[in-house]
């Protein structure tokens, strides 16, 4: 590695103007486009051996041995990134700042006040432009520069010559410098550095220009009031008339925030009565800015104050902080996200780690923890810098072990100068719950039972509050920032609580004598949540919410499994087991629960119940890949329960039967033979019939016996009419369709499957739709199209059914190279593709009949987990051989 830059450095700061709007508007150009910027620009800072030592979001910082190969790099970039045809609207724009100063090395990484200069610097410059410090002209540019003139930028004490690099390709008209300039201000100074929001700056830099007032909200601790001020000197070029910032903080008396107002701006007023029409004549011809920062303990007041001021000067915008919206006309809202612990969270803990204690260094030792401490922090700025003020005393890695007890360990350690309620954690919490009402309070610290995302369905039964009340209170702990929206697709919605906001909400239940009557609600509101989930006919989106849930709901799990209540603890993972099998980690943590659930308390539970879990178990072990586990685990399963009734084996059977079939789906065929015999004719095995039946067409449609499986399948589906059954119905238009030999029914099949419910069970008619699509049918590509709608965050299983059926429409179009990559996509799916991989790839490849078996058993192998592929690969041939000649 070559040595770095050292003593006195040439840094080169990069990033990408609006690039949080094109995100949101272009998120698919905007990924392509981003990795052809981070390209140009990597390339033209190698090229002149700069170090690149990071790249947080789309921005870029580098180290030079001199200012020469700084502005090189940069013009070169500048000349590439003119010359892209880029796919977002308008292209990407990009600022650079350059600086020459000393800095402090460490790890691969920089430190000290010349970065801090350098990205205010940068920040000052507008897309397309290079600005550079006098101190690096002095040191020799190498390319022509005009001078900008002395600016004051941001957190920096004495102005700055600023320059602009004049080449060849390069822009040479731009704005004024977004600087502090000569204007007036009263903006605070601060001397820490600012880390991790210039995204946010510039989201809320736009907010301001498209409305005359916007509040930045969010909970206590989050940057609410950096932010602003940060956004606000960014945009002081805008106001000629003066930003002015009115700290509202430590008013107690609502009556006095006028007067606040005329402290902020520092206005003289002779005659107190009079105070309003001297505050409205100065701002009246004024383009200003007024910054109120903290209202939501006097949001009436300055509410009202905002109204009449922004009526009284047409020029006047404001901005403003609170925990909740000052609800006036035109308002605009932009709620604070957390810091990513692994980027900006990171930077923050160790640059303030850094300042109490210069022996502290990041290290792989550590970072591990630091990261993990932001994480259990929620991200909070305020948070992350008590947790850094200690490392005199803690590694990391004690402060993650203390953060349960995070109230006490944060509870000192804040500069003096803070505000009384800043200094510790708590306090900031408390005075968001101490400005709610005595209902607000109640139901805000019952909703500390939720250990992670819930849905608005429980709640009403784990607060005992009325619906209508709930909803209420949901909303105004939403609009105080003391609850966070979750989103869970286009159409549903959950909530949570900060871990650090349930932490204090927890505390407050303990003192109120409510943990256990919430904790018993939380357990009955689930229990019933997970039951009605059988009888919803969106079951799909439904499982989605679920998934959403696990950990509260493994919350409830645990509680029922305390109170001696087995069966109601497997209630609620019944159904769970159905909507995460697939899933990547969700789905082996589930596995993980039934497993330990089966282990401790499966002789607690009723035979139909064990049984049904057995079943589960089997499936998700093939999903996980444990294809002979979950096989021979089954049979010996259904060996003890032979004294059961057929109806009561129909889960465990049908999934071993998947399982085995996997592998072998004439043996498959034989064992769900066998069980459909064993049937009789009542309503309970009629259904039973049902679902064993299209499992049965799928293992026919595995064997490529198309005819035989499409028969079948049309007699499963019969006259089904109920909606608890259209997974049945979806599946066996699936499995009789998969070959594509009949393309009128698969398309007929794939229409009557996208118009069950909302779509819930759609999924598995993707196949159909594929193989009709095949022939280029422009009606059929139009339902593949709606279908293919889905695809963004379903779970891996189906996923997978989706790459699988367009592999099968690029071999039916001549196109093999692309149906072998699509395939190759699904190596991490579950094995219940395995069928129609095996169709495709061995058409492709011309595989002898009599080499299929061999084959698809080998690719359910390589897919195995890789702590079982040894074991299997050995005993497994003599296992399979066992079971199959067992149904044969």
């Amino acid at each position: 590695m070559r040595d770095l830059p050292s003593g006195v450095v040439t840094f080169l700061f990069t990033d990408v103007v609006t690039s949080t709007r094109l995100w949101a508007d272009q998120p698919s150009l905007m990924a392509a486009d981003l990795a052809v910027h981070d390209a140009v620009v990597r390339a033209a800072i190698d090229a002149q051996a700069g170090y690149v030592f990071s790249t947080a979001g789309d921005a870029f910082s580098a180290a030079f041995a001199n200012p020469v190969a700084a502005v090189i790099a940069a013009v070169d970039a500048q000349r590439g990134l003119s010359a892209t045809r880029w796919g977002v609207t308008g292209g990407l724009q990009v600022r650079m700042g350059i600086h020459s100063g000393r800095a402090f090395e460490r790890g691969g990484d920089y430190f000290g006040p010349t970065l801090n200069l350098t990205a205010r610097l940068m920040a000052a410059a507008h897309g397309g432009q290079i600005v550079v410090s006098g101190s690096a002209v002095a040191l020799g540019c190498g390319e022509e520069t005009v001078s900008l003139g002395q600016h004051r930028l941001r957190d920096i004490a004495e102005p700055i010559e600023v320059h602009q690099i004049r080449a060849d390709g390069l822009g040479t008209e731009f704005a004024s410098l977004v600087s502090l300039g000569a204007s007036l201000s009263t903006l605070p100074e601060h001397r820490s550095s600012f880390i991790g929001r210039s995204e946010e700056v510039d989201r809320v830099r736009h907010l301001i220009g498209e409305s005359r007032v916007v509040t930045i909200t969010g909970v206590g601790g989050a940057g609410k009031t950096r932010l602003a001020i940060e956004a606000a000197a960014a945009n002081h070029a805008s106001h000629s008339g003066g930003v002015f910032f009115v700290d509202l903080a430590s008013i107690e008396d609502p009556s006095q925030v006028e007067v606040a107002v005329t402290k902020g701006i520092g206005l003289q007023i002779s005659n107190p009565d009079e105070g309003r029409g001297e505050l409205e004549r100065f701002l009246l011809d004024r383009s200003a800015l007024l910054v109120f920062d903290n209202c939501e303990h006097v949001l009436d007041e300055v509410a009202g104050l905002v109204d009449e001021l922004l009526r009284a000067a047409p020029g006047l915008r404001v901005l403003a902080t609170s925990r909740e919206a000052l609800e006036v006309e035109g308002e605009r809202t932009f709620r604070v996200p957390s810091l990513d612990p692994g980027s900006a969270g990171l930077r923050l803990f160790v640059e303030r780690a850094t300042a109490v204690d210069d022996r502290f260094a990041l290290s792989d030792a550590n970072r591990a923890s630091v990261i993990e401490l932001c994480e259990r922090l929620d991200g909070l700025p305020l948070a992350i810098e008590l947790a850094a003020s200690r490392v005199r005393t803690f590694s990391p890695a004690q402060l993650v072990a203390h953060i349960n007890d995070r109230f006490a360990l944060l509870g000192g350690g804040r500069r003096r100068a803070a505000v009384g309620r800043q200094r510790t954690l708590e306090a900031t919490i408390a005075w968001s719950h101490d400005l709610l009402a005595d209902d607000e309070r109640t139901f805000f610290r019952r909703l500390c039972t939720f250990s992670g995302p819930f849905v608005f369905d429980v709640v009403p039964t784990v607060t005992d509050f009325p619906e209508p009340q709930a909803r209420d209170l949901l909303e105004s702990l939403v609009a105080k920032s003391l609850v966070v929206p979750v989103v869970i697709d286009a159409e549903q919605r959950a909530f949570r609580l900060l871990e650090t906001v349930r932490a204090y909400a927890a505390g407050l239940l303990v003192d109120a004598g409510e943990v256990d009557t919430t904790a018993e609600r939380h357990l009955e509101a689930y229990l019933q949540y997970c039951q009605d989930g059988w009888l919803r006919r969106s079951q799909w989106a439904w499982g989605r919410s679920y998934r959403t849930q696990l950990s509260t709901i493994w919350n409830a799990v645990d509680h029922a499994l305390e109170a001696g209540r087995a069966a109601g603890a497997w209630d609620m993972l019944e159904v769970g087991s159905m909507t995460t099998i697939g899933s990547g980690v969700t789905g082996a943590e589930m596995l993980e629960r039934l497993e330990d659930l089966a282990h401790r308390h499966v002789h607690d539970l009723d035979d139909p119940r064990r049984a049904r879990l057995l079943g589960a178990l089997a499936m998700s072990r093939m999903t996980a890949g444990r294809v002979l586990e979950s096989v021979t685990q089954a049979r010996d399963d259904l060996a003890a329960h032979r004294h059961l009734p057929p109806v009561h084996l129909s889960a465990l059977t049908t999934n071993q039967a998947v399982s085995l079939s996997v592998l072998d789906p004439d043996a498959g065929v034989l064992l769900l033979d066998d069980f459909l015999d064993s049937l009789g004719s009542t309503p309970e095995e009629a259904i039973a019939a049902e679902m064993t039946g299209y499992m049965k067409a799928a293992c026919l449609a595995s064997q490529r016996r198309y005819e035989e499986a499409t028969t079948l399948a049309e007699q499963t589906i019969g006259d089904i009419d109920s909606f608890t059954r259209d997974n049945n119905l979806a599946i066996a238009m699936w499995a009789a369709h998969l070959g594509g030999i009949v393309p009128d029914q698969a398309m007929l099949a794939t229409a009557r499957g996208l118009d069950i419910g909302d779509g819930g069970w759609r999924f598995s008619t993707r196949i159909s739709a594929a193989m009709h699509a095949a022939s280029l049918d422009t009606a059929a590509l139009e339902v593949v199209e709606v279908a293919d709608r889905g695809l963004t965050g379903r779970i891996p299983f189906e996923e997978a059914e989706f790459l699988v059926a367009f592999a099968r429409i690029a071999h039916l179009s001549g196109d093999d190279d692309r149906a072998v990559e699509l395939l190759d996509a699904t190596a991490s799916r579950s094995p219940w593709t395995i069928f129609a991989m095996a169709e495709t790839l061995g058409t492709i490849h011309d595989w002898p009949d009599g080499d299929w078996d061999a084959r698809r058993v080998e690719m359910v192998m390589s897919r195995n987990q890789p702590e079982r592929m040894a074991r299997d690969r050995e005993h497994g041939p003599r296992v399979l051989a066992a079971e199959i000649n067992r149904w044969r």
